[in-house]
């Protein structure tokens, strides 16, 4: 299953998302609280759906990300922002109130040929191994995000021992070039989005509604802003709100999601290279599209979305897709 989108494809994945569900103010005077999470997040190529053939073992070819939401923050912090420390009901939820997260997490990229020496023009090896903390502000349907990621590139980010560790276990062929990867370098960045919803639901109906979202990273491995649509179609029984998706009032047993976004990205280290490690020649306008479906029952969800992404540089020959797992233990 692969989604073609041209350079209008916002357009008409916005339209479609329109069509998805009935655009109507969001009743959630009596949603309860969201419970805590520990959530394990897995992107690999491998899990992309495709037909017969070896998976494309390229570009972001891995991430792995495990973290702990919260619906509550420190006091000092709530006080600083003037909100409720803890999402505790519906009506802390609709003046504002706080959610927070700690996240540990690995992303590894590779060029598309594999090859001992760094092929001009191709993006290099590299790897980010990094620690986040999050801060998000609930106030009934907007919700304002924002995480600081830190941590280090290069050998220390142990992407050459991940991957190939892996291939030898699945008796795959290894990927040559760690050698000419990303030096090791500290990389922070910064990412803000604010999002808003938009649908229906009923006091005990599962959520359905469109979102919007508009966002920007900066940091010393990347810088962009982005724009994003997306909807959420519960189906089955409504369970209670989880912490890592404080918008969905009330999931569903069943649902699907969808989306799209558009990026304008001023610079990438995982494309561009760094320093006298080369790279390949940045593409600024990059889109991505979403779409998966989830099961959640008691206290274990689970997740699975299929990511198609647009080209990131000049010599890519088209979209490259991944397959995203993610597995959840909704605490109280």
């Amino acid at each position: 299953m692969w989604i073609s989108l041209h350079r209008n494809g916002a357009v008409t994945v916005v339209a479609v998302l329109l069509l998805f569900v009935r655009v109507a103010k969001l009743s959630a005077q009596d949603a309860p609280p969201p419970s805590s999470s520990v959530r394990l997040e897995v992107d690999n190529d491998l899990f992309a759906l495709r037909g017969g053939g070896p998976p494309p073992d390229y570009d972001y070819t891995h991430g792995t990300r495990v973290s702990v939401t919260r619906p509550s923050a420190p006091a000092w912090l709530a006080r600083a922002l003037r909100t409720g420390a803890k999402c505790t009901g519906a009506g802390t939820m609709e003046r504002a109130c706080l959610l927070s997260g700690i996240s540990l997490g690995q992303e590894i990229y590779t060029p598309r040929h594999n090859s001992p020496d760094p092929i001009a023009g191709d993006r290099p090896h590299a790897a980010w191994l990094y620690g986040a903390i999050q801060v998000q502000r609930l106030a009934g349907t907007q919700l304002q995000s924002f995480e600081i990621r830190a941590g280090v590139t290069g050998p220390p980010a142990l992407g050459e021992q991940v991957q190939n560790g892996v291939h030898r276990l699945l008796h795959n062929h290894l990927e040559a070039g760690w050698e000419d990867q990303l030096p090791t370098r500290l990389g922070v960045t910064a990412d803000y989005d604010a999002s808003r919803l938009f649908g229906h639901a009923g006091s005990r109906a599962p959520s359905r509604f469109v979102a919007g979202s508009v966002g920007a990273t900066l940091g010393t491995l990347r810088r962009a802003v982005r724009a994003s649509a997306s909807a959420y179609y519960g189906f089955g029984a409504a369970r209670t709100p989880i912490s890592d998706a404080p918008l969905v009032a009330r999931p569903g047993r069943f649902y699907l999601v969808t989306g799209y976004q558009q990026s304008l990205v001023r610079f990438n280290a995982f494309v561009e290279g760094v320093g006298t490690t080369p790279g390949a020649v940045r593409l600024p306008w990059v889109g991505e599209a979403y779409a998966g479906g989830g099961w959640r029952f008691r206290h274990f969800s689970a997740e699975y979305r299929y990511v198609s992404q647009g080209r990131e540089y000049r010599p890519e020959p088209g979209r490259h897709a991944y397959g995203a797992i993610a597995l959840s233990v909704v605490g109280h």
